[in-house]
Order: structure tokens, then sequence, then C-alpha cells
């Protein structure tokens, strides 16, 4: 949820950079918002962006057969999110906003080290999105009471991908790879 803004404009940047236990690189992470509170009503956008390549592990990994240590194999992820919400303030109690966000992002399943090379999953959910539209209000009834509504519509989709191999490049053997579309909504 955006937080709402509290001058007549107001904006912030921010980012940073993802690093592993030794120093390497793994990725970066970029916020951005901006907003206006006038009399009567306000707005913000807001959005965030992930990107990272994996992570990595500790110099006390002990290498095994599916995981040779350094960078984690296929833990990396993209994602973004988007924040919208725009709302009416008649006085200073009553609040009434319409709210809307988007989630996307796409990630792998880093290989279990344990189990052996014949027993993974080589697993990747290529689009995961959430998205949401709602409603928010406040208003005060006399002195000591008020009325909070809620109402909002989700939906949400995922797809996880199966493959056969570590490269993640074929999808031909029967019960074990496979693409698992879901759609759900609330």
């Amino acid at each position: 949820m955006t937080k709402k803004p509290q001058k007549p404009f107001e904006g912030e940047i921010q980012g940073g950079m993802m690093f592993g236990p030794k120093g390497e690189f793994e990725g970066y992470k970029t916020y951005g918002s901006v907003g206006t509170r006038q009399s009567g009503f306000y707005a913000q956008v807001s959005g965030i962006m992930i990107d990272r390549d994996g992570w990595h592990l500790s110099e006390r990994f002990n290498p095994t057969a599916i995981e040779n240590g350094g960078k984690r194999e296929n833990s990396d992820k993209e994602s973004y999110q988007i924040n919208a919400k725009v709302g009416l303030t008649p006085n200073s109690t009553d609040d009434y906003s319409i709210n809307y966000m988007k989630s996307v992002s796409s990630r792998g399943a880093p290989y279990h080290v344990a189990d052996p090379i014949g027993g993974q999953r080589y697993w990747r959910w290529e689009d995961s999105t959430v998205e949401s539209v709602y409603w928010l209000s406040h208003t005060k009834l006399g002195t000591s009471s008020f009325v909070d509504t809620r109402l909002y519509y989700s939906m949400y989709s995922d797809e996880l991908y199966s493959y056969d191999n570590p490269a993640q490049t074929t999808m031909a053997l029967p019960n074990r790879s496979f693409v698992s579309p879901y759609d759900d909504y609330a």
C-alpha cells in the first residue's frame, strides 16, 4: 500500500546494490515515489524494481554434485511493483481512497544441495503477477464512532516451469517436465 503524502509536493528516489559475502555484485534495487496533498484530496504513485543475478554462498560451503559453490545456481530474481492511490478528504476526519497495486516477478528455485542429481526439480517461475484494485474509507460518526470500509478485487496468476535438466533447456520427459499455469481471484 502506498503511504499518504503530507506535503503539497513530495518525492523520493532510492537506489542500492546487493553484494555477496566476498563483495561480489549480486544485483540492484531501485525505489521511487511522488505525491501531493492538496485541500480536499491527495495522490501518490510509487514503484520498486529489483534485479538480482543470484546470491553467493559462504566460503564454508562444501561443494556438492549439484552446487559447486560461489553463486547459488538458479537463485536469480527480477521483480517490479507499482502502487497508486488517489484519495478524497472532505474534512479533517474522513478519508476515501481508490488504490491500485501491481507486482510482477520471475525467479528461479535454487537446487537442493543434498539431493542427488536424479532427484532434483529444475523449476522456474517465469511470470508471477498480483494485481489489486481496492477502496478504503474512514467516516467519522458523531464524536466517538466511525465506519471503515474495505472493498477489493485481486487477481493472481503464476506459471511454474519444470525442466528435465539443470540448464533448463528441455521439457521432454513425461512426469518430470511440465508447465503449470495458475490463475485465481478474490
